[in-house]
């Protein structure tokens, strides 16, 4: 597996790639805009296709937005929290979950302690996401 992760823009923004074996992401924390708060995007790309090709061809598929709380958008927040998910998606349990609900529990500990405000996921990892949360609780109740 490999993790990068990588300062841009004056330190404005933040980003670092997984390249794992079920699935491949880029992580970056920008601006939305002048004057504006700071927004966690996941971009999925196919794991047999590097950072750069699918950058530069059009594949990066935009799954997942996750909006950070005003009050911890510090440099070093942001690098924590960017360096933090990209760790936590390479980790094999991350891997062994899949790209949805390796997303969805980061977000949801991000959100439980206060890092991000909300979170949106692309209709397709949300359905996932429920399925698999459905499976998980009809085999905890047989």
């Amino acid at each position: 597996m490999t993790t990068t992760s990588h300062v841009r823009l004056f330190g404005l923004s933040n980003y670092g790639v997984v390249q794992g074996a079920r699935f491949a992401c880029g992580v970056s924390i920008a601006p939305e805009g002048m004057f504006k708060g700071y927004s966690v995007i996941v971009s999925y790309f196919d794991p047999k296709m590097t950072w750069n090709e699918a950058y530069h061809g059009g594949h990066l598929k935009h799954w997942a937005k996750a909006f950070l709380h005003p009050a911890k958008t510090t440099k070093a927040n942001r690098k924590l929290i960017c360096d933090a998910l990209v760790w936590q998606l390479d980790l094999p349990d991350g891997q062994e979950l899949g790209f949805a609900l390796a997303i969805y529990a980061n977000f949801m500990i991000l959100k439980g302690e206060g890092y991000i405000t909300d979170f949106v996921l692309h209709p397709v990892v949300q359905q996932l996401v429920d399925k698999e949360l459905a499976e998980s609780q009809a085999a905890k109740a047989a």
